[in-house]
């Protein structure tokens, strides 16, 4: 317990020291020594990128379809508090833009690592979440040209709030927050070789976490004004 317990501090220490957005924020905690395991599909619909040195006709993400399974682990846990830590490990595809001409990219390895803390007052339940997400290089050739990214990393911290309202068959759990994330890569396409970094960083995001049976849940999420992404997933906790 002590080796896991420090494995998640040095990881969470990690993620929030180094500068390097990661997906979904996600719902509910496992208690403490609980399993939450589960599947989840992201869909990035648009996220606008900035090179350095400048894109003539600039760049943009204009969709990314991320399939991953996600194991969340519940370090401590009490009545008021809980602390989690968790690995995301899939696959995912990229297809950016540059002045209307769009780049579609093959389906490479993805995985992510995250730790999460919550804690519950009488109103609600106020947590924060990091994480970091990390795909695997990607390359294709057009009009001759090769175009790749290179060392893609995100990171992403949130601030969420959250609520449980209890009904006869079923537990319904809404929550918000807004988050700072960042994404790094080195890319290349044609003549122009340099750094891709997002051009947005702070966004909003709201979710619904619904409890199906005391351990089936299913979870809905949006994310705006940094990106425009949607995520659903479904997990069971044992």
């Amino acid at each position: 317990m002590k080796k896991l317990l420090i494995l998640v501090i040095g990881l969470s220490l990690i993620l929030i020291s180094n500068s390097i957005k990661a997906a979904s924020v996600g719902g509910k905690q496992p208690e403490q020594g609980k399993f939450k395991i589960g599947f989840e599909y992201n869909l990035i619909t648009e996220k606008d990128l900035t090179g350095s040195p400048p894109i003539s006709g600039g760049i943009k993400l204009t969709e990314s379809n991320q399939y991953l399974a996600k194991i969340e682990y519940g370090i401590l846990s009490s009545d008021i508090y809980k602390w989690s830590g968790f690995v995301k490990l899939g696959a995912a595809d990229r297809e950016s833009e540059t002045a209307d001409v769009k780049y579609p990219f093959d389906e490479e390895f993805a995985y992510g690592i995250g730790s999460k803390f919550s804690h519950n007052f009488d109103l609600c339940t106020l947590g924060i979440e990091a994480q970091y997400f990390f795909l695997e290089d990607t390359s294709m050739t057009k009009s001759g040209s090769i175009y790749s990214f290179e060392d893609w990393k995100e990171w992403q911290i949130s601030l969420f709030a959250m609520k449980d309202f209890e009904f006869e068959n079923f537990i319904l759990t809404p929550y918000l927050g807004i988050k700072y994330s960042d994404l790094k890569a080195d890319g290349k396409g044609g003549t122009w070789e340099g750094d891709v970094e997002a051009d947005e960083n702070f966004g909003v995001f709201l979710g619904l976490d619904l409890g199906l049976t005391e351990n089936i849940s299913l979870d809905l999420e949006g994310r705006f004004i940094d990106e425009e992404a949607f995520t659903v997933g479904l997990s069971y906790n044992f």
